[in-house]
């Protein structure tokens, strides 16, 4: 058995301190999530032809919120353990299988599904 000395679990503190310092502060080092763009086991095979700018689905929404909203946090992080990007659009309360949104939705198309029809994340204007 080896014994370790206290030099050594000085170090390791250190690299381990070091390295987190050096991630994005939203990111999850396992399993890659939590950097853009999403990880390819959360992102949508639904794509809408309207979404070529992120090969998203295609769906109108009461609202959006950026992933820094306090919203957001509450549902993605405190919820799930997972931060998104603050600068992420993110749809609310979402339809989808429609061709044009009403006037009061707002259109986006969205990379993750998982929290569909209340939540559509990673999202852009199509």
């Amino acid at each position: 058995m080896q014994s370790f000395s206290f030099s050594k679990i000085l170090f390791l503190c250190f690299v381990l301190v070091a390295q987190a310092a050096i991630l994005p502060p939203w990111t999850l080092p396992f399993l890659g999530l939590g950097t853009p763009p999403p990880p390819p086991a959360l992102q949508t095979t639904d794509i809408s032809p309207q979404c070529g700018v992120n090969n998203g689905t295609y769906l109108c929404c009461d609202a959006t919120f950026n992933g820094g909203a306090a919203i957001i946090k509450g549902v993605t992080t405190d919820r799930l353990g997972y931060q998104l990007p603050a600068n992420t659009l993110n749809g609310y309360l979402c339809a989808k299988d429609v061709d044009t949104c009403p006037k009061a939705a707002v259109p986006v198309c969205c990379e993750v599904m998982f929290l569909f029809p209340f939540w559509g994340l990673w999202c852009q204007s199509p």
